[in-house]
């Protein structure tokens, strides 16, 4: 019975004291794996919402003091462009020690107006003369060789003839004593070897004139030889002597064209100084005959055209000019201009010589136009190239973006963006153009 007892008991048995922990066990790591997953959301929200707020709070922690603004407008535009240029010349000539040597005279300064063909400076030759000298006494070596040439030739023509006469008189002899063997042989008081002695002797003179002949052929043909060679040498003698003269008269430095000495060398004011062949000397400019170059806004590139008229500006007064070209290059200048085309501007007749590198100031009327929008420039303007700018509501400045047009040393136009009334920062982004939105608490300045 107690067998039976424990067996039909409802008692936990030894295998279900086993599993009883294991379920208290799970239960207890699932509450613990969600606690951990809530408490990680919570914190996942709860950063989202500090980075949230700070990142809100970024955007309005800036606040500009003594700022400017001023209205948009609507008014008359007159398209006049205002760029400042330099000066290039466009003929200028850096003359150079024509010959390794000295300058034995400078006599100009610089600033001196010259004409051309004007005597600037006298260079003396390191080895010119010498060498010249030279090459005159071989010339006159050479020609004595020729003539020598000539003269020997000659007197061996002539002797030449008389050796050929003296073979023809004995050729006539020699032909006599053979017709006189020939008649004796006939009379029978010759034998057959007295005629062929007078034939072996007319045979032997006859042989002479041809060798005679020939060797005077021969002669001729050795006498042409040397005498174009020689007159060969003689005409390149002839024609270094002609350089050397013309190197040396271009020890005679002058001046290519009319214009100014801009600059003379600091060696070439050393007297006595050994100077290499094409070291610098001095350099003339046609100043009479200069562009003035400028940055031209490629915004405005398409309101200007070759013969537009220009003021130009300079310490001198004010006088007109032309576009001359336009350059077709789109260049980068980040600091004013951003994107630009060089504008090269002709100096009308009434205007000064211009030195290399003066500047001046160009106004280029564009023409005129009604009902542009137009704002005050200040230092907000970055240039063409900007297209935001600071548009105030109530207590705030909010980061708008704009198309911009021409510019004046006092107003901007408005392409779009912006319409008339609207109340814009004027005063410097530099600190603020990170910020889509700016808090105005600060001071503004009038």
């Amino acid at each position: 019975m107690d067998g039976g007892k424990a067996a039909g008991s409802k008692g936990p048995s030894l295998f279900e004291d086993e599993k009883q922990p294991r379920r208290h066990i799970t239960r207890n790591g699932v509450k613990f794996q969600r606690k951990m997953l809530i408490g990680v959301l919570a914190v996942i929200v709860i950063g989202g919402g500090v980075v949230m707020y700070l990142s809100s709070k970024s955007e309005k922690v800036v606040s500009l003091d003594n700022w400017q603004s001023d209205r948009v407008i609507s008014g008359d535009w007159k398209d006049s462009l205002e760029l400042t240029a330099s000066a290039e010349l466009q003929d200028s000539r850096a003359l150079s020690m024509p010959e390794k040597g000295t300058l034995s005279a400078l006599l100009v300064e610089e600033g001196d107006v010259v004409s051309k063909n004007q005597v600037l400076a006298k260079v003396e030759p390191y080895d010119l003369p010498d060498t010249l000298t030279t090459a005159r006494q071989n010339l006159a070596s050479q020609e004595r060789a020729l003539e020598k040439t000539r003269t020997t030739y000659l007197f061996t023509v002539r002797q030449a003839e008389q050796d050929l006469k003296t073979a023809q008189r004995e050729l006539q002899d020699a032909q006599k004593a053979q017709d006189l063997q020939q008649k004796r042989k006939g009379l029978g008081s010759a034998s057959d070897d007295d005629v062929a002695s007078a034939q072996s002797k007319l045979d032997t003179v006859s042989d002479k004139i041809a060798q005679l002949k020939l060797q005077g052929e021969q002669n001729a043909a050795l006498n042409q030889l040397s005498v174009t060679s020689a007159e060969a040498d003689i005409q390149a003698l002839k024609d270094n002597i002609t350089e050397l003269n013309r190197r040396i008269a271009l020890c005679t430095v002058t001046s290519p064209i009319n214009g100014t000495v801009l600059q003379i060398a600091t060696e070439a004011r050393e007297k006595g100084l050994l100077m290499a062949q094409y070291a610098s000397i001095l350099t003339v400019g046609d100043t009479a005959n200069s562009l003035l170059k400028a940055k031209l806004p490629e915004t405005n590139s398409s309101q200007v055209k070759k013969g537009l008229p220009v003021t130009i500006t300079t310490d001198s007064g004010a006088f007109s000019g032309t576009v001359e070209r336009i350059g077709a290059l789109a260049l980068t200048d980040t600091t004013t201009y951003g994107t630009y085309l060089d504008l090269y501007v002709r100096p009308g007749n009434d205007a000064p010589a211009l030195r290399s590198g003066a500047s001046a100031s160009l106004t280029l009327n564009l023409g005129e136009r009604s009902g542009v929008l137009l704002l005050k420039r200040g230092a907000w303007y970055a240039g063409s190239t900007q297209d935001y700018v600071y548009v105030v509501q109530g207590d705030q400045a909010i980061k708008t973006k704009v198309s911009l047009g021409s510019a004046t040393t006092k107003q901007v136009e408005v392409v779009s963006g912006l319409k008339a009334g609207d109340q814009v920062i004027t005063s410097s982004y530099q600190a603020i153009a990170a910020y889509d939105t700016v808090s105005l608490t600060g001071t503004k300045s009038n």
